[in-house]
């Protein structure tokens, strides 16, 4: 299939395959499912394996990425070079993702609030991933100790690193946070017509909150409150606990925005995030919007459409195309004449 450089709009009836093909274009991106569906789960069934072929731009650069999957097996080139990992697929292509499962990201729990702004960052600076990396191997680590009887000095040992490794992440986040927070505040008034005012806020465990010099903050709990980690055997403070707050005038919106509210926080997280891809990498990302607009009302649903750049490669599924009917979009209808390379009867 061959698609327009503005994108297109993808119609059809609920279960004929729309996000189907969104995810087998994005799946380039990220090296697997958006849906974060096991491999085995996105090939044909009764078949062992798969292979995705995608050309896509890069920087006015051709881009090829290969994916050959079988029984368990993934190979990944890029340009026709092997890979050696996934994360490698982060420093060229693009791809942000609207999903309406996005709305559990301001709903749920700490952790999808925190895989959310990781991935984010990683996408916005791709060392980020090797500090987290570097992160998550040291808190594997330091758990492994807290588990078995420990001399002082190891122990010593390993809280220095932790609390090196955890004032990386931290770091990290709080500079993206900084760019990426007066931006949403602005988008989110654009979309609630000014009649609301969101904000973000950082929010770690154990403590109120970082102060300057994260890395003694560490340490003084430590000092303060290691039995309780000695007793529960692992670390209980951390950026693999701190939670991402969205509030709404001033409240959580998990535990008082309303639904309408929730799912503008979403896109308005996704639309933030595109901008600042677009703006540090100086390349329009691909925005998929996989029917996220159905449940709002028509001012937001205008605002929003009015927000999306067009100089971006758009992709927009929906059962109901009146709804993007401002946004001039070539038209891939799903129906019964529709076929895999895209021709039509």
């Amino acid at each position: 299939m061959s698609f327009a450089p503005e994108g297109a709009l993808i119609t059809g009836k609920n279960g004929i395959g729309k996000t189907n093909l969104l995810e087998a274009i994005a799946y380039a991106a990220y090296g697997k499912s958006i849906r974060s569906a096991p491999d085995q789960e996105l090939t044909r069934f009764d078949q062992p394996s798969f292979l995705l072929d995608g050309r896509y731009q890069y920087r006015d650069n051709p881009l090829q990425i290969r994916v050959q999957y079988s029984e368990g097996h993934k190979n990944i080139h890029l340009n026709k070079e092997p890979i050696q990992r996934i994360s490698e697929l982060y420093r060229f292509l693009k791809i942000i993702y609207f999903s309406p499962e996005d709305i559990i990201i301001i709903s749920g729990s700490p952790r999808l609030r925190r895989h959310f702004f990781d991935q984010a960052i990683a996408q916005y600076d791709y060392s980020y991933i090797e500090i987290l990396r570097h992160y998550l191997h040291v808190l594997q680590q330091r758990n492994a100790m807290l588990k078995t009887p420990f001399d002082p000095h190891e122990k010593n040992a390993w809280d220095d690193k932790f609390s090196e490794a955890g004032a990386m992440v931290i770091d990290s986040r709080r500079r993206y946070l900084e760019k990426f927070t007066p931006l949403f505040k602005e988008n989110y008034s654009k979309i609630s017509n000014t009649k609301e005012m969101a904000d973000i806020q950082y929010a770690p465990t154990e403590i109120e909150s970082y102060s300057d010099a994260v890395r003694e903050d560490f340490h003084h709990y430590f000092k303060q409150r290691g039995q309780k980690e000695i007793a529960y055997q692992r670390s209980l403070i951390g950026p693999h606990l701190d939670d991402i707050i969205f509030t709404i005038n001033g409240h959580p919106a998990r535990d008082f925005g309303s639904q309408g509210q929730q799912r503008s926080l979403a896109i308005c997280m996704r639309l933030t995030q595109s901008q600042l891809v677009q703006e540090h990498e100086q390349d329009s990302p691909i925005l998929m919007f996989d029917d996220v607009l159905s449940d709002l009302d028509h001012l937001r649903t205008k605002q929003i459409i009015g927000m999306m750049s067009h100089g971006n490669q758009v992709f927009i599924a929906t059962p109901n195309q009146d709804l993007y009917q401002d946004y001039k979009l070539p038209i891939i209808s799903m129906d019964e004449s529709f076929h895999l390379n895209g021709a039509k009867e």
